[in-house]
């Protein structure tokens, strides 16, 4: 599987649960493990909170070390969380109601957390994107890269991953805590052969940490305490070009670092 962001690329491979982030604005790349992964960001969050901690004014020091440790007890504890005592009861509802979306029929679902109504799904089974995907070996992968979330992904029912990855979802509405409505409807779907080279790593990439990416992507010190410097060491690999102006759309800006 192969999901694309402005800032990155991450291929997913079910058959060895090996993941590859490219940046191809460094023209890098990392791999490895869920568990890796996972440690990287944990790191990287360790890492930034010490920072903060050091260059913070002395009378706010002790408040912020307590948060922290406050932070990774939580962070420790939902890891080593077996019972799943937070999630939510989840139960489908299927209706009657039909509707015509692209030319596909599709049937209304309506999907309740602890008997609330969060969303309503309209879903087609004449076209199956997913018919080959090992839906095991992805619950396995998102479970290794966050225990809760995982947990939470394959405890969630039998048919509401029926529903995701035995059809597809045409027309989706999410209810929120507000009120308020978020509405999604495919308006287009066309079936195109995917050269296989996409899931490869370019051939002139080299291997990076996820924290060299992350220190050389902050820019104007907004995330950086006064006194960081960039330049910490890459542990034996080599250091990173300098990021490239790439051509991308005016929406790719409209994110946070």
């Amino acid at each position: 599987m192969r999901f694309e962001t402005p800032s990155s690329i991450s291929i997913f491979n079910l058959d060895n649960q090996k993941i590859t982030l490219i940046f191809a604005q460094h023209q890098a790349y990392w791999q490895g493990t869920a568990a890796q992964l996972r440690q990287e960001i944990f790191d990287i969050a360790d890492r930034q909170m010490q920072e903060l901690i050091q260059h913070a004014p002395p009378e706010q020091q002790d408040t912020l070390r307590k948060m922290y440790k406050i932070a990774k007890m939580k962070r420790e504890n939902s890891l080593n969380d077996t019972m799943h005592s937070a999630l939510p009861l989840i139960s489908i509802i299927k209706t009657n109601q039909t509707e015509t979306i692209l030319g596909y029929p599709t049937r209304k679902y309506q999907v309740n957390l602890d008997s609330v109504l969060v969303e309503e799904l309209w879903v087609t089974d004449a076209v199956n994107p997913y018919s080959k995907l090992n839906l095991k070996a992805m619950v396995n992968l998102i479970r290794a890269i966050d225990p809760v979330s995982g947990n939470a992904f394959s405890t969630r029912s039998f048919k509401y991953d029926s529903l995701l990855y035995h059809g597809l979802v045409l027309k989706k509405i999410r209810f929120l805590p507000d009120g308020d409505q978020q509405v999604s409807v495919v308006k287009r779907i066309r079936k195109v052969k995917i050269n296989e080279t996409i899931f490869e790593i370019p051939a002139n990439y080299m291997e990076t940490k996820i924290q060299e990416v992350m220190l050389q992507d902050i820019n104007q010190n907004i995330l950086t305490p006064p006194g960081l410097s960039t330049n910490q060491g890459n542990q034996g690999l080599p250091s990173l070009p300098p990021p490239m102006k790439v051509p991308v759309k005016k929406k790719d800006f409209n994110f946070k670092h």
